[in-house]
């Protein structure tokens, strides 16, 4: 049986809504599972492994060794528990996921392109928003750093998470796992529920949004083509041209780059020429990515209606009626709460020093 194929039930109105209140649960109960392995290895364990190497390495070797042992936890060991308890008494194995695309190259590598020039297009725009947001409020919000530190090591773990494990983890529990729980209660119904908690799963707030979006068309592609395997190559699309970015940008001295002394920074871009040249093609590739993206998905808007059409497998409750009836089930709005406190604390960090000075406290 295919992870997405899914059976219409005859149900009431009464039962259809505990049964997505339920699946409402379940999925937020997850992410709990997954932030709180991540978060208790982070704050309880990882500190005494640091204790360990502490002296033996540099600074930036041990901050590097750091990254590495959250992102093996996270994506080696949590997501892999998460996402055996979530399959627990479920036909949604992981294996169902990987079918044969039902769709031509050509529509998935069009979608692809929408994908991610929507995506870009909604970074770009979210950007803005938050700088004027800065501006006017005299707040510096702090985003979570995706740059890699100036050593072969650090970006070595950096390119192997962001453009390896990424993708294929979180596409097994995004669009795996939690998508194949909540698509029988309509299919576009979970595709914005999916892609929006997949956004917010993010806890930066540059990324919320447009992660949101790829999340959203993520889901739409998975359902369309009745494969993961669509939404990974979206993911691994997105996330190594980003590996790249970073790797161009982990070599930029920005204390340079910021003197006021013009012909310090004027000999600093002539002696990296190529360092430029290669960060100038990759945005322009971005910008053209999202041209050309933005401009295919007005032509569907236009000439292509029809693809945008899912099947709502439960119609007996409108749409108004499921979002209340998800969002207010009692793990998804502690779970929402916990997100959206990290998104905060991730935008001003010296209340993650005050968390960890309360943390340190208790188990002192």
């Amino acid at each position: 049986m295919n992870g997405y194929d899914v059976i219409a039930e005859e149900l009431s109105n009464e039962e259809l809504k505990k049964g997505l209140k339920k699946c409402s649960n379940r999925n937020s109960a997850l992410l709990l599972i997954l932030t709180a392995i991540v978060m208790i290895f982070a704050y309880l364990i990882m500190p005494s492994i640091i204790k360990l190497i502490d002296g033996k390495f540099s600074e930036t070797t041990i901050a590097s060794i750091k990254k590495m042992l959250v992102f093996i936890v996270q994506f080696a060991v949590a997501v892999p528990i998460v996402l055996v308890i979530g399959n627990k008494n479920h036909k949604h194995k992981a294996k169902t996921y990987f079918h044969k695309p039902q769709a031509s190259k050509g529509f998935i590598a069009k979608w692809t392109i929408i994908t991610m020039g929507l995506s870009y297009a909604t970074n770009y725009i979210f950007t803005i928003i938050f700088l004027i947001i800065q501006v006017i409020t005299g707040k510096t919000l702090n985003a979570v750093s995706l740059i890699a530190e100036d050593t072969l090591f650090d970006r070595i773990i950096m390119f192997v998470t962001i453009a390896v494990l990424a993708p294929i983890f979180e596409e097994l529990l995004f669009r795996g796992t939690l998508l194949s729980h909540t698509i029988k209660y309509g299919q576009w119904f979970a595709a914005i529920m999916i892609g929006c908690t997949f956004g917010l799963y993010h806890q930066n707030y540059q990324q919320i949004f447009y992660a949101s979006v790829m999340g959203v068309l993520a889901c739409f592609l998975v359902i369309k083509t009745k494969s993961i395997i669509t939404s990974m190559i979206i993911h691994f699309s997105l996330n190594l041209i980003g590996a790249i970015q970073s790797m161009f940008l982990s070599r930029m001295d920005l204390t340079i780059l910021e003197s006021t002394d013009n012909n310090k920074v004027t000999e600093y871009v002539f002696n990296n020429i190529s360092l430029f040249i290669g960060i100038g093609i990759m945005s322009l590739f971005t910008i053209v990515i999202t041209i050309i993206g933005v401009i295919l998905f007005i032509i569907e808007i236009m000439k292509n209606r029809e693809v945008f059409k899912l099947e709502n497998i439960c119609p007996q409750l409108s749409g108004m009626e499921k979002a209340v009836t998800y969002l207010t089930a009692p793990l998804t709005i502690i779970t929402a709460i916990v997100l959206l406190a990290f998104t905060v604390m991730n935008a001003f960090p010296h209340l993650y020093t005050m968390l960890d000075e309360s943390i340190k406290a208790v188990f002192s």
